[in-house]
């Protein structure tokens, strides 16, 4: 089943958030930011009460441009006193060689032809991203 959600429209949708997911891959290509879940995401309390027969879950987010505009990716590192954390601007390719770590993704923020989504793997991660529309392909277990 595939949800599509659109980003330029009236309205903002209510995007579903799978909060403490793993992703299994990242891939970006020219036209899609592309996360691909653990298969076992049907156990996560984010997922459970909403889609309990999933068995897999991959998210594409449809990017505005395909030359690498539409993404910007950051990752925290400490600040000289170690007590909070600044953001430094990482290429694309360093982000999807995460692909097969434990990089669960936390949240995101809806705005108009645009996410945030913050991840976690070892240091925050920020995406930026320019979007028309994301779209959730649920595999059921059926």
């Amino acid at each position: 089943m595939i949800e599509k959600y659109c980003l330029n429209r009236d309205t903002l949708p209510t995007i579903p958030v799978p909060h403490d997911c793993v992703i299994k891959i990242v891939n970006i290509n020219g036209e899609f930011l592309t996360f691909t879940f653990n298969s076992d995401i049907a156990n996560y309390d984010s997922i459970k009460f909403t889609h309990s027969d999933a068995k897999s879950l991959i998210i594409r987010f449809h990017l505005l441009s395909d030359d690498g505009d539409s993404v910007d990716v950051y990752r925290s590192v400490p600040d000289k006193t170690g007590e909070r954390f600044d953001y430094k601007h990482i290429n694309t390719d360093e982000f999807t060689a995460l692909s097969g770590e434990q990089l669960e993704y936390l949240y995101h923020y809806v705005c108009y032809g645009q996410m945030m989504i913050k991840l976690w793997y070892t240091s925050y991660f920020l995406i930026e991203l320019s979007s028309d529309y994301v779209e959730f392909e649920w595999e059921d277990v059926t």
